[in-house]
């Protein structure tokens, strides 16, 4: 029987002479009605369900593939399924850590901005019909398209430079049809977003939300270098200065695309590629692109592009700061390499050549998965299994393309980066928040279960930590 360390579960007793006997326990698993074993074998069969695990740990394209397909299991078993939280997956690392789903599209923020950008889609409908072209119009718009795309584009940027769903549905699709972006409509928005946040604020009775702020995401920065002020301003009830905070976000770089929106609008009528070119040209938008990705992905999710240009854009993506990291761990080199932009106008292209290099590598990765990811022609093991299954007849590998690969070589980062981090049961959690990791699963402020309180109790080291590094 292959040997897996099960002590680091969230499950695992806290009294480690019990380990034993809590693994041996009789359970009931999920994926076979009436059938029980004993936990320790069901943990490896679930271990085992994945077709790469024997791979899940490893710096190499199996091992990247391998933790893909884990979340992919994890999301299925999840959402899907509906099994019980405690057979989601086998592997500590993702029951302790935040990870991105493969397809960004099924992320819990990108779930709200297609949910409240459902009257924008439809108005862009109504302009291609009005234009007699097809309900996705490709890159033929006219002045009334591009004057529309470039209020989305805008609307989108307001909606991620806050970042959760709280925010995005608090500023809601309204923003799209405004002609101006001034000091009236900014210090609206703003007014609107302390109130959500205090009512949420005052729902959790002062419990924080995970590792996320309550309009100020954690996933990313500059959003989550205001998260420390929003919460002390609505523990201690500042709500001028929380809207102020607020109105400092609304007044500050986004104002720039909104004066280049149309301009911006021209480059998004060729595709995702141009767009997000276009969003970096925007004072505070440039760097690493990571910004300017976030906005072409969400222009792209919400269906704004026709086929043919996804198709001729698949294999391009802008790598961020995190699938930077990624790639140089798969290629064995200082994780440093490429990860920051210089400014100095020699380094220009310099920058333009290890930008290229890493786009080669992502694109490498991208073409790999016709051989990496599981599919129904190939043999695997446990695939009458309802997850297993599930994971096959999805074929998320048709459609994968270069900016999924992008998105998951940032989480590749950071789930090598906790398998190396050091520790017992009793100090993992504190090692992964040092090692600047998000902990899993917020909690909810009224269970007093221990799994609950060692949430909290990682939720606040997460705060502490973030403010020590001043990030």
């Amino acid at each position: 029987m292959a040997k897996f360390s099960f002590d680091l579960l969230i499950d695992f007793p806290q009294e480690s002479s019990e380990g034993e006997r809590w693994l041996q326990e009789q359970v009931l698993v999920p994926w076979s009605a009436g059938r029980s074993m004993p936990r320790q074998a069901a943990l490896i069969e679930l271990r085992k369900a994945n077709p790469l695990w024997q791979h899940l740990g490893e710096q190499s394209s199996q091992g990247f593939y391998a933790m893909m397909v884990e979340r992919e299991l994890i999301r299925i078993r999840r959402h899907v399924l509906k099994w019980p939280k405690s057979w989601w997956t086998a592997h500590w690392v993702f029951q302790r850590v935040r990870f991105t789903n493969v397809k960004r599209q099924n992320d819990r923020t990108s779930l709200v901005v297609a949910e409240v950008a459902a009257p924008i889609v439809e108005r862009w409908a109504e302009l291609c019909s009005d234009s007699a072209r097809r309900p996705v119009c490709g890159n033929s718009w006219d002045d009334a398209q591009k004057q529309f795309m470039g209020a989305v584009i805008f609307t989108v940027t307001l909606w991620r430079a806050f970042g959760t769903p709280l925010a995005v549905s608090t500023i809601g699709a309204h923003v799209a049809a405004l002609h101006s972006w001034g000091g009236s409509q900014q210090k609206r928005v703003a007014s609107e977003l302390a109130k959500a946040a205090r009512i949420r604020f005052e729902e959790l009775k002062g419990a924080t939300s995970g590792s996320d702020g309550f309009c100020f995401t954690g996933a990313y920065s500059p959003a989550r270098t205001y998260i420390d002020e929003e919460l002390r301003l609505l523990s201690t009830k500042e709500y001028e200065a929380l809207e102020q905070l607020y109105f400092s976000v609304c007044s500050g770089s986004v104002t720039r695309i909104f004066k280049s929106r149309i301009k911006i609008a021209n480059a998004a009528s060729e595709g995702p590629k141009s767009l997000t070119d276009a969003i970096m040209c925007v004072p505070g938008f440039g760097g690493t692109g990571f910004i300017a990705k976030e906005i072409a992905e969400d222009v792209k999710m919400l269906g704004f592009f026709d086929a043919a240009t996804l198709e001729r854009d698949k294999s391009w993506a802008m790598p961020g700061p995190g699938a930077r990291r990624g790639c140089n761990r798969l290629r064995g080199r200082k994780l440093s390499y490429g990860a920051t932009v210089s400014r100095r106008p020699h380094s220009k292209e310099k920058t333009k050549t290890v930008v290229t290099e890493f786009q080669s590598e992502m694109r490498e990765l991208w073409q790999a998965r016709e051989t990496m990811w599981p599919c129904v022609e190939a043999p695997i093991a446990f695939a009458t299994r309802p997850d297993v299954d599930a994971l096959i007849q999805g074929r998320v590998g048709d459609y994968l393309d270069c900016g999924d690969i992008q998105f998951q070589l940032c989480e590749a980062d950071k789930f090598w980066r906790a398998i190396g981090v050091a520790g017992d049961r009793a100090h993992i959690s504190d090692s992964l928040v040092q090692a600047g990791l998000r902990v899993f699963e917020p909690c909810d402020g009224q269970s007093s279960s221990p799994e609950c309180k060692e949430q909290s109790q990682q939720q606040q080291r997460q705060l502490e930590h973030r403010g020590q590094r001043g990030q």
